[in-house]
């Protein structure tokens, strides 16, 4: 799983630097170079982009996935999208946060 791990995110930098060049070759002068250095970066941005989805493919399968169905809240508050929420969990005798 760690391994998994490490090669998720050495991806997520591949890719973010990849979407730095993307913006960077969009924002610059459109010679030849330009256009087919763009090619390039936007192929790897994809590569690297589906190489990510696999490996989250892998975790989940050595993870498995964990659903939550909230009942209600405490107190008077509305629900509005993007709202975090503190979740405790009691797993046998210990509890985490």
């Amino acid at each position: 799983i760690e391994e998994l791990y490490e090669a998720y995110c050495l991806q997520r930098r591949l890719r973010d630097g990849a979407n730095k060049m993307v913006k960077a070759y969009t924002t610059s002068v459109s010679s030849k170079e330009a256009k087919e250095s763009l090619a390039e970066a936007n192929k790897g941005y994809k590569e690297y982009t589906e190489n990510m989805c696999m490996l989250e493919n892998d975790l989940e399968n050595h993870l498995g996935e964990f659903h939550i169905k909230m009942k209600g809240l405490a107190g008077f508050a509305r629900l509005c999208a993007g709202d975090q929420y503190e979740v405790s969990l009691s797993v046998w005798l210990s509890n985490y946060k």
